[in-house]
């Protein structure tokens, strides 16, 4: 009875509406007199003859107390209604947090085994051929982010079996629970395939493990190539409410990448976007400047050879109307 009673205090505004609701539009519409009146021709008196009625003070009593069993027939069937659905959303929060409480558990399961079969080593287990980073803006700050990555194993005496990928947005665009609400998704551009372990799932932080299916051979000349793509909603509103935004990468390689590229594209809709790059001097050949990938497109492209691992590159976006 206690989650009845609990449900009472919260919607006793409710109730109380109801109820003066279904009795006041009785009353105003059939009157006790009237309805009185029909009930006193209606009913006979058992045991008399023919046209016999009840007297007016039994009819009278005979209206109201039909008027309140329907009142009460309605107040039982929207009582009904409302504690179905509060039971019914606490039973979805429960599976909620149960989903909750089992997402973890297999987040720390899978870190565990990550950690436990691939110890951390002291430099990246691949080179990156290509490093490429892809941002798509559309209109009031959704779009999506896109890594495309060309790798081959390091170490000439271990298979590469994952590589790690995530993605950490501003407080401005709205939090994500799972990878299905972010529009994740991952593939092997030639002939293999990958899988993925969510490692880390804060509200504006994911990251994930990308297996190689099967793993990349050390004697393995040719790169793998894989796109790891993030749709997330919002994820570029503080460039559109504040007209600034700024982006950060560090490729995890233990040699240059060969190619790194960081490219930002948008519809003449969007506005004008003015980039930038703001990083350390690399020292190594740099082209940057705008193009134009298709008609109805605008973009601008950064892009390093032998680009070195031990900076952070920073690029600066400006939104202008």
């Amino acid at each position: 009875m206690a989650p009845f009673f609990s449900w009472i205090r919260s919607y006793w505004k409710e109730l109380t509406g109801t109820v003066v609701a279904v009795l006041g539009l009785f009353a105003a519409i059939t009157k006790l007199e009237k309805l009185a009146g029909y009930l006193q021709g209606l009913v006979p008196i058992e045991g008399v003859g023919t046209g016999s009625q009840i007297t007016r003070g039994a009819a009278t009593l005979l209206a109201g107390g039909l008027v309140l069993l329907i009142s009460l027939i309605v107040l039982s069937v929207v009582l009904g209604w409302k504690f179905f659905r509060v039971r019914n959303d606490q039973a979805v929060t429960d599976r909620l947090g149960l989903l909750s409480s089992a997402q973890k558990s297999a987040i720390t399961e899978s870190r565990k085994l990550v950690n436990r079969l691939y110890p951390t080593p002291a430099q990246p287990p691949h080179e990156l051929v290509e490093y490429r980073v892809i941002l798509h803006l559309e209109n009031g700050g959704d779009g999506s982010y896109i890594t495309r990555m060309q790798l081959r194993a390091f170490d000439p005496t271990k298979p590469l079996h994952f590589v790690k990928s995530s993605l950490r947005v501003e407080p401005e665009a709205p939090s994500a629970e799972s990878l299905e609400e972010i529009g994740f998704s991952v593939k092997d551009l030639g002939a293999s395939d990958v899988a993925h372990l969510l490692l880390e799932n804060e509200p504006r932080f994911k990251r994930v493990a990308v297996f190689f299916l099967p793993s990349v051979a050390a004697t393995e000349e040719q790169p793998r190539t894989i796109e790891v793509a993030w749709h997330w909603p919002g994820m570029y509103r503080r460039l559109f409410n504040s007209g600034f935004e700024e982006w950060k990468l560090k490729p995890s390689s233990s040699t240059p990448v060969g190619l790194l590229a960081f490219e930002i594209y948008w519809t003449h809709t969007v506005g004008e976007i003015l980039c930038s790059y703001d990083g350390p001097a690399l020292g190594v050949p740099v082209d940057q400047g705008p193009v134009d990938p298709q008609p109805g497109l605008k973009g601008w492209r950064f892009v390093a050879k032998n680009a070195p691992t031990d900076v952070e590159f920073v690029f600066k976006l400006e939104r202008r109307h």
